[in-house]
């Protein structure tokens, strides 16, 4: 195996069902489903862990669909299935998570879907900073031609660097 990369004894388990969009669910009890999960996490319970955030997710979850989507992309926790992850993702990102939103926006601004959709990444990008830190800085570096696809427009960039300076963004 490459540096770094883990070993798994029995095979990684696969992630079902997809988030139900129609769900209707009490937040409270979404959430105490995501913290078990992450404390499963946390112990290596990796089945617990699947179970609880699939439970969360299903009651509309934004974190557990976002969670679910990075384990799901990933693939050494459980297997890597892009598909199911996108839908997560999705999922996360109509919840209103700007991280997943964030997540969205490098995924058109990269053509991970199949081509490059500029003004839809930007656009994403731009929803993320109004609650991201983060997506401030990576835009604000797009802007700056530090990332690509380069922006170029410095005024931006000053505006989103500075937006995350002050919100004490360590790399703005």
């Amino acid at each position: 195996p490459a540096a770094g990369a883990r070993l798994i004894a029995s095979p990684p388990p696969a992630v079902h069902p997809a988030p139900d969009p129609e769900a209707q669910h009490d937040p409270a009890i979404a959430r105490a489903h995501f913290d078990a999960g992450m404390n499963a996490k946390a112990r290596g319970d990796h089945q617990a862990m699947l179970d609880s955030l699939i439970a969360s997710a299903e009651m509309g979850d934004s974190d557990a669909c976002y969670e679910l989507a990075r384990l799901l992309t990933d693939g050494s926790i459980v297997v890597r299935d892009l598909d199911t992850a996108r839908i997560y993702l999705d999922r996360s990102a109509e919840l209103g998570n700007p991280e997943a939103i964030r997540v969205l926006a490098w995924n058109h601004l990269r053509g991970d879907y199949g081509v490059v959709d500029l003004q839809k990444g930007v656009n994403l990008m731009q929803q993320a900073a109004l609650q991201s830190v983060r997506a401030q800085r990576e835009l604000g570096m797009l802007y700056a031609n530090i990332y690509k696809p380069h922006l170029s427009d410095p005024v931006m960039a000053e505006q989103y660097l500075m937006l995350a300076a002050e919100a004490k963004d360590g790399e703005a």
